[in-house]
């Protein structure tokens, strides 16, 4: 999704303003400027965003407030101080049972899988849970609404949520996911490959939403991190960005990660796709869907990524296409 110019405040600048001090190096992400920081003693992050989509993410780890999303201690317009994951478990380990996340806790339970896939659903469910504990704060606008500004909020109907948007109203702005879509809709008119086909389904779906909520719209193993300790896990998200629209959509990565060379064994996503059903009381075939138009625009990002070269890109695009088409065929394969 193309973003807005945005010019971020040197991190110096937050050292200073909030009395920070650095407790590790300094790194850069595409979207963010990040310190390693303690805040009164505690170890925190300093995340000073570089672009505007970068910024209204933090928008809502302010107003998640901590309910399954790490807790904000310190914020301003460009930036925030995050508390610091400090767990030792990883659901990227989980999954893909290579690298063991460090310290006992995570061994211990990573040793409580019996295997790969007994780890990988164990993963995804947790995900799962997070998106829940995400979609059931506060309210959101209505499934007219994601589709167009200036919507009104309303309640919205999800597994699991309340009916707090008068008291608790999201922030203003949400991007509907029509135009997070747009890259994929205006890009393949007339197209009758699978790029053509998912820009249909999303159409579809996009005329028909249900659940609508606010959306995490990153969801991965990557941006659920372990903050609690040793003894136990205490698993929170990171890293949104700033969508609303149907729920569904926010579990459809889950499957294309932790890796694409894990997305694409054989069996696997028809397992994923149970384990989330399962877990977010999701209808299988709606899921499938939103899976065939998520890795349409995924496929269509990294093929007009110039960041990246060509052939990584190429290759990128492959797997999460390799995955659409195999939600294709588990379509084809269920009953209407």
């Amino acid at each position: 999704m193309t973003d807005h110019p945005w010019a971020p405040p040197d991190p110096a600048t937050y050292v200073r303003r909030w009395g920070l001090v650095p407790d590790g190096a300094p790194f850069s992400t595409p979207s963010s400027h990040l310190l390693p920081v303690r805040h009164d003693g505690v170890p925190a992050m300093l995340k000073v965003a570089r672009i505007a989509e970068e910024r209204d993410g933090a928008r809502l780890m302010v107003w998640w407030a901590g309910r399954g999303a790490a807790r904000v201690l310190l914020h301003d317009d460009a930036a925030i101080v995050l508390e610091r994951a400090l767990g030792p478990r990883s659901l990227t380990a989980w999954a893909s049972l290579g690298a063991m996340a460090a310290g006992p806790g995570a061994r211990d339970d990573l040793a409580a899988c019996d295997d790969l896939i007994a780890c990988d659903d164990r993963a995804t469910q947790v995900l799962c849970e997070i998106a829940e504990q995400l979609h059931a704060v506060g309210g959101a606008p209505s499934s007219e609404g994601a589709s167009a500004e200036g919507a009104s909020a309303e309640v919205a109907s999800t597994k699991g949520g309340d009916a707090r948007s008068r008291l608790d109203p999201p922030p203003a702005g949400l991007v509907p996911l029509d135009r997070w879509f747009a890259d994929l809709l205006t890009g393949v008119a007339g197209h009758d490959g699978f790029l053509g086909r998912a820009a249909a389904t999303v159409r579809e779906l996009l005329a028909d939403q249900r659940d609508v909520v606010v959306l995490h719209g990153d969801l991965h193993h990557g941006n659920v991190i372990d903050f609690g300790d040793d003894a136990s896990a205490e698993w929170r998200a990171i890293d949104p960005k700033f969508l609303v629209g149907d729920r569904a959509f926010d579990y459809t990565n889950i499957v294309c990660n932790p890796s694409h060379a894990i997305a694409v064994v054989p069996g696997r996503l028809d397992r994923q796709v149970s384990v989330i059903c399962a877990a977010a009381g999701l209808d299988r075939r709606r899921l499938l869907r939103w899976i065939v138009a998520w890795t349409g625009l995924s496929a269509t990002w990294y093929l007009g990524d110039t960041s990246m070269p060509a052939p990584e890109g190429e290759t990128a695009a492959a797997a999460v296409l390799a995955v659409g088409q195999g939600a294709e065929a588990l379509l084809a394969a269920e009953p209407r």
